[in-house]
């Protein structure tokens, strides 16, 4: 009993708080000294700095990165001669009894024979001396199977054919190219230089659009004339594809 009462009569040493600890500092009613003092680790010098070096660099100074060597004569022809050639571009053929067909048979009938094999011979069937936006004056020859004019244009490297709508035979325009191809070109007709009187009667035109749309374009020929132009149609699709 007496062993118990003297044991619960013992206090434990109070012990202060960490954050009001300081070095070197201690209370005699906690009983104990700071733990920093005890524990504080020897502080280490802080890191010297290098010494900064003076670069002067002068105007003669040069960059070996920036600098490019010339190519040689040498290496300039070998560069030359390993550039690809440019291919020839590979045309299609033309599909038979298609609109193409058609209008190329009237193309080699105008021009002739001779014409077409010769410049075929040449590899000058594609060689247009019309280029894109080029503006001439022509006098239409005929009407061809697909209802368009056909004129020839003559020029140094021999004969062309030209294709305008709208226009009848023996009318002389003015046109404007927009395409071409084998041994003859495409153009809009700008203005109608002198028209066939025989055949063109611009009161028959009702359509407003007459002359901006690709259909109708026969709307100014009396109807008989018509007829005809059809049979003339009719009789050169036998020529060209009866196989006789």
């Amino acid at each position: 009993m007496l062993l118990a009462k003297f044991v619960c009569g013992i206090r434990p040493p109070r012990l202060q708080p960490l954050a009001l600890l300081k070095p070197g500092y201690s209370n005699p009613g906690f009983g104990m000294s700071s733990v920093r003092e005890l524990s504080s680790p020897i502080a280490s010098p802080p890191p010297t700095k290098r010494a900064k070096l003076d670069v002067h660099v002068t105007e003669e100074s040069t960059d070996v990165r920036h600098i490019v060597e010339a190519p040689t004569e040498t290496q300039r022809d070998e560069h030359k001669a390993k550039k690809p050639k440019k291919s020839r571009v590979k045309r299609q053929n033309i599909e038979p009894y298609s609109h193409e067909d058609v209008l190329w048979h009237d193309v080699k009938t105008i021009l002739g024979s001779e014409v077409v094999e010769a410049a075929t011979a040449q590899n000058k069937d594609w060689e247009s001396p019309l280029p894109f936006g080029t503006e001439l004056e022509l006098t239409a020859s005929e009407l061809t199977s697909t209802g368009d004019s056909i004129s020839i244009h003559s020029s140094p490297a021999g004969p062309w054919a030209v294709v305008v709508p709208f226009v009848l035979p023996g009318e002389k325009i003015r046109t404007k190219i927009y395409r071409s191809s084998r041994l003859h070109s495409f153009g809009d007709l700008l203005e109608v230089v002198e028209a066939n009187n025989t055949m063109r009667d611009s009161s028959l035109i009702r359509c407003k659009y007459f002359g901006k749309c690709a259909g109708c374009q026969h709307q100014m020929i009396p109807y008989a004339t018509q007829l005809l132009l059809k049979e003339d149609i009719v009789r050169k699709a036998f020529e060209n594809f009866s196989g006789k």
